[in-house]
């Protein structure tokens, strides 16, 4: 169809999507980014779909080519940073979310979550309290940072900072939360830890 334009394909791959022929639908999106190669969001676009396929390294180079195109857009780090995490590159995902935060005043409280938990996957216990309780600051209502650095003060052996914060989890819980009977076992075994030592 030789007077298709780049949103055209863009349908036709959404629709190609739809009916399960992914195929065609990468076909589609790389039709798409050919008639509109300056056009960074639909790289992205297509990054999703290559990462929805398990083909990271090619959403990487998707998000590589919209990076270039809009260097100060702190999401396309971040999906870059998710891509790398998924094969396993940490260090680089770590890079992608530092710029993240460098770049972005929005959703930080989500970047140093993501990026605490790389350090913790990496025993880089320093970095993931700091993050984690960026993280808190950034989004004192969440209860899921302070339980996952209570983990990071647990595995370093900081049994007391650790059950403050089950404690603290357990106060923004609520008492109805299902994470409640798990989150207060823990703190049970903590605290029988701390009263042996």
């Amino acid at each position: 169809m030789a007077d298709d334009t780049w949103q055209d394909y863009l349908q036709q791959a959404h629709d190609h999507l739809r009916n399960k022929n992914v195929e065609q639908a990468g076909a589609s999106f790389t039709l798409a980014i050919e008639l509109c190669p300056d056009n960074a969001r639909l790289y992205v676009i297509r990054a999703q779909f290559y990462s929805e396929c398990d083909k990271f390294d090619r959403a990487i180079a998707d998000l590589s080519a919209a990076i270039e195109l809009m260097p100060n857009t702190p999401m396309f780090f971040v999906a870059r940073g998710k891509a790398y995490t998924d094969i396993g590159d940490l260090d680089h995902a770590i890079d992608d979310y530092t710029s993240a935060l460098e770049l972005s005043k929005q959703q930080q409280a989500d970047i140093y979550h993501r990026r605490a938990l790389l350090y913790k996957k990496q025993d880089k216990h320093t970095l993931a309290v700091a993050d984690f309780t960026s993280a808190a600051s950034h989004n004192p209502r969440s209860f899921r940072h302070i339980l996952e650095r209570a983990t990071v003060y647990e595995q370093i052996g900081d049994l007391a900072s650790a059950c403050a914060d089950l404690e603290r989890v357990l106060e923004l819980c609520g008492p109805e939360h299902p994470e409640v009977p798990a989150v207060q076992e823990q703190l049970a075994t903590l605290r029988d830890h701390l009263a042996l030592s």
